[in-house]
């Protein structure tokens, strides 16, 4: 053994190694709660993203839907106008009227133009014949020109 060299301390030692733990802990303990609170806020961010996303798709595909069924109707209401159709001949009985009146309704439910919507609602609701012969009119003209 050399006596030279002073003997070594353990006690001091461990005292100093049980403070630099004990400090060092909460530090640790700090970058853990800064790191899950970096994991929340990527999954956050992640989760609104797909549902902004989501909500993007389903408006688009309503869109797409009232689109489509406005188009229909108005393929419909056109038919309606012109050969054997129940306004071809401009002579409606009540219940032609009511269903002009119904498909009004689902005209402008489905978002068909107002020029086709207004003369159907004229044809639905006016019992004069002028009135209703101008409406078919407007109507045939509305979906010539589409």
């Amino acid at each position: 053994m050399d006596r030279t060299r002073p003997p070594l301390r353990l006690s001091g030692l461990r005292s100093h190694l049980a403070l630099a733990c004990a400090l060092s802990l909460p530090l640790a303990l700090a970058a853990c709660g800064q790191a899950e609170d970096a994991a929340r806020g990527a999954a956050s961010d992640a989760a609104s993203s797909a549902a902004s996303a989501a909500s993007s798709a389903a408006s688009s595909a309503a869109g797409g839907l009232k689109s489509a069924a406005g188009e229909r109707v108005l393929q419909e209401l056109c038919k309606q106008t012109t050969g054997s159709g129940a306004l071809a001949d401009v002579k409606l009985t009540d219940t032609e009227r009511a269903a002009a009146g119904r498909l009004a309704s689902a005209a402008s439910a489905a978002g068909v133009a107002n020029k086709y919507v207004d003369s159907l609602r004229q044809v639905a609701e006016s019992k004069d014949q002028q009135k209703v012969a101008d409406a078919v009119t407007a109507l045939r003209d509305a979906c010539a020109s589409r």
